[in-house]
């Protein structure tokens, strides 16, 4: 897909970044030599490709760097999420964001913010240790810790050419596949151009949208996109692989394994 052209849905290809937080920053890998690197430190490119660890690194660093190399035309990809128990459908979804551009960013969720998103026993994994994992997959190249609640004020920090979350931010009925938003479109779909949540007619030269409706609320759902929107990103949101997440995983250990621990408690 051209980013300057609308909205283009269905199935994308595979392709395929390591944690930081404002203040705190460390490497997992020593740095590649003394002048500036590319912001991708991949050998080989494509999917599975390189093995070269991704770089944990604080947040005014990483966006110093990410304008620089933005500069020079690379398009960075930046998706954040709290990844407790790293399973397939989280490693799919990166390789695919991996795809979208040159390298890929991670911002993972701090231990605060994992539990108050999802509750007092959550996060399982560490934020340092969810954020070295991230770090070690081949489509990751840079690994970031924040403390908000949503990734909005890191994105603005950032600007990425292209902003990744799940297709279950699309409405109902547009989950099952992917969705490339052109920046111009998006701006319109956030209500930055003409008014409303939802596109009225395109201005010139804009492309117009198949179903405006299914795009209802996406400001309120994702509040990043308003953000991308503003200094002219592009947004992806990409279908998640049926059957895997890190609920459904902790619901079936506990199912597995709950009654073999209330056994052994009653032999005592």
């Amino acid at each position: 897909m051209i980013w300057g052209e609308g909205v283009a849905t269905g199935e994308m290809s595979e392709r395929r970044m390591p944690d930081v937080r404002a203040g705190r920053a460390r490497r997992t890998c020593a740095p590649k030599g003394a002048h500036e690197p590319p912001l991708s430190r991949r050998s080989g490119g494509g999917a599975g490709g390189g093995g070269s660890m991704g770089i944990v690194i604080g947040q005014a660093e990483l966006a110093a760097l990410v304008e620089r190399r933005q500069g020079v035309g690379e398009r960075v990809v930046f998706t954040n999420g709290v990844f407790d128990l790293l399973h397939l459908g989280h490693t799919q979804y990166l390789q695919r964001a991996r795809a979208l551009g040159d390298a890929l960013i991670v911002g993972v969720n701090s231990d605060a913010s994992t539990r108050a998103l999802k509750g007092p026993r959550r996060p399982l994994v560490s934020e340092a240790d969810r954020a070295a994992t991230l770090a070690a997959l081949a489509a990751v190249d840079f690994v970031t810790i924040f403390d908000d609640l949503t990734a909005e004020p890191l994105v603005a920090a950032l600007r990425p050419a292209v902003y990744v979350k799940g297709a279950d931010y699309a409405t109902a009925g547009e989950q099952a596949r992917d969705h490339l938003i052109a920046p111009a479109t998006l701006r319109r779909i956030v209500g930055l151009v003409g008014g409303g949540d939802v596109p009225n007619a395109p201005a010139q030269g804009e492309p117009d949208l198949t179903d405006a409706l299914a795009w209802a609320g996406l400001a309120e759902r994702l509040p990043e996109a308003r953000a991308v929107a503003a200094y002219g990103g592009a947004l992806a949101l990409l279908a998640y692989l049926p059957g895997h997440s890190t609920t459904a995983l902790i619901e079936r250990i506990v199912q597995r394994y709950a009654p073999d621990a209330a056994d052994r408690d009653a032999d005592k």
